[in-house]
């Protein structure tokens, strides 16, 4: 752990707001001076565009909570900031890495020093500390907005009944921060499962088999293979970066850990998965004949909902059924469908993933959010590959059906494209996956 999150967590804790238990939770009144954020019309000498620089901290997640919920949070969180177009936001590893350069250069600073430095080289006017806890049968978030002399300038705290419910209460703090009226309610990922599953030829909906990134795998009626309940994630992308020695390709877009991963090509997808088969079967995690691929686009057909489809090739069956969408027959989309084109549904580019109603699979984001590479080519004798599910840029119904195919060559770029993985087992038949 870093100088950075040593001071940070005991400030942290220090403070009378989770430490204190549920009841001193309660009574914590957070302070409210008249000015508690930096108004948009602040300027600052380490900025060019006239905003205000806050640096938003890593959340810190009790042990009784998913641990995948500290980047889901920081992603609602940072994502509303960015959005109101008032600040410029340095994310925590930013922070993290002028300190230890800092500290590495300057080795006599103590801490405090090294910190102020930092953050100093870095132009930040505040730091949010976000912590998310469970006490007795209730779930805690608070977020702090700290001035650089430790004050605290501001605190945002609220109460939920369940664990689903956090990100909603995510997004209304943050709304309470920026002065903006309570955002369109949201839906979490599910939490881990209480009694991890250790062989994923034993996953159900209910009970996902998790792998060494936290990618989550159900089973799917009418196919051999486990298919991963959301879309490949920029964190997941970018452990396959570091360890292959590649750039991490990013939007012109912001993007947070959790966000699809875009700008891959299916060449690239397609390495993803050799990697991550290879990996994993080093690990012990996966046998032999266990791997991870693109799902094909009959696959990707079953876990969309589909029946039967006619047609040898996806050309064949591209919009062959009418009137069927990700989320049934009604049309327009409803506010929980995905995230397609336009700001109603609270994304203006890609959202983290699991933002929106999971499918009857268990499922996310089958519609919307980044179109999926498939395995398949588009027709024979062309070297297109399919792409499902639309984008964070489409609301034509057409584009929005759940039969209709996209293609294109397997070495463009798209920053509305991702991909999803399939675990096939290499032993299991079609009725030996739950």
């Amino acid at each position: 752990m870093s100088p950075l999150h040593n001071w940070l967590r005991t400030l942290l804790w220090s403070l009378p707001v989770l430490a204190a238990g549920a009841a001193g939770w309660a009574q914590s009144p957070g302070a409210t001076p008249a000015d508690p954020l930096p108004s948009a019309g602040a300027t600052n000498a380490a900025t060019t565009s006239g905003k205000p620089k806050i640096g938003v901290m890593k959340f810190e997640v009790s042990k009784a909570l998913d641990p995948a919920l500290s980047s889901l949070l920081y992603d609602v969180l940072t994502e509303q900031v960015v959005k109101s177009g008032r600040f410029i936001v340095v994310d925590w590893e930013q922070i993290d890495r002028v300190l230890q350069y800092v500290a590495k250069s300057q080795p006599n600073l103590s801490p405090e020093d090294a910190r102020q430095q930092a953050v100093h080289q870095l132009g930040i006017q505040q730091l949010y500390l976000g912590s998310a806890a469970k006490l007795g049968t209730q779930y805690y978030l608070s977020v702090k907005v700290l001035n650089l002399d430790l004050s605290v300038a501001q605190v945002e705290k609220e109460a939920v009944d369940k664990e689903e419910q956090m990100v909603d209460a995510m997004a209304s703090i943050t709304a309470k921060l920026l002065g903006l009226p309570p955002p369109a309610s949201r839906v979490l990922n599910p939490p881990a499962p209480s009694q991890p599953v250790t062989d994923p030829r034993s996953a159900t909906r209910e009970c996902p088999w998790t792998n060494s990134l936290g990618m989550r795998f159900v089973p799917v009626p009418g196919t051999r293979v486990l298919f991963c309940i959301w879309e490949t994630r920029v964190k997941d992308y970018a452990a396959f970066a570091s360890a292959t020695e590649r750039p991490l390709p990013k939007p012109d877009f912001f993007q947070g850990p959790t966000h699809p991963v875009v700008n891959v090509t299916w060449h690239e997808a397609a390495l993803f998965c050799d990697w991550l088969t290879r990996k994993e079967q080093t690990e012990g995690l996966l046998g032999e004949e266990d791997h991870y691929r693109l799902p094909t686009d009959r696959e990707w057909s079953a876990a969309v909902g589909l029946g039967d489809e006619s047609g040898a090739t996806p050309k064949d069956r591209d919009e062959r059924i009418q009137g069927v969408y990700p989320w049934g027959r009604e049309w327009p989309p409803p506010s929980w469908a995905g995230n397609y084109y336009g700001d109603a549904d609270g994304f203006s580019n890609t959202a983290p993933v699991g933002s929106f109603r999971a499918n009857a699979y268990g499922l996310f984001d089958m519609g919307g959010n980044v179109w999926e590479w498939c395995q398949d080519l588009y027709e024979n004798g062309q070297p297109h590959r399919v792409l499902r599910g639309a984008s964070w840029n489409n609301d034509d119904s057409r584009y929005l059906l759940s039969s209709n195919r996209n293609c294109n060559a397997p070495d463009v770029r798209l920053d509305l494209g991702g991909f999803r993985c399939v675990l096939e087992c290499g032993s299991a038949a079609t009725g030996d996956l739950k």
